[in-house]
């Protein structure tokens, strides 16, 4: 795994983590978590799949989380920092 693969990650799992603690939609914390393992799992390096196109091709990884477009009922705000898959 890369450290990069690894960073995203453990994004991933905290707002999992934040979303349970907030009582969220159960299936969109199952979906963060799941896009956490995948990373984990993932060989390649995931800046050099989303420079391919193929974020969608990463099990749990769906068009929210490839565009960085969080979901209508995220309560975080979009960061105004870069997202690192693109």
């Amino acid at each position: 795994m890369t450290k990069t693969n690894e960073t995203l990650a453990q994004m991933f799992l905290a707002i999992a983590d934040l979303l349970a603690v907030r009582r969220e939609n159960p299936h969109r914390i199952r979906a963060y978590r799941r896009a956490a393992e995948s990373l984990d799992n993932l060989e390649d390096d995931v800046s050099t799949v989303a420079q391919r196109g193929a974020l969608q091709e990463i099990p749990g990884i769906g068009k929210d989380l490839a565009a960085n477009r969080p979901a209508p009922s995220n309560p975080m705000k979009r960061s105004r920092t870069p997202c690192p898959l693109k």
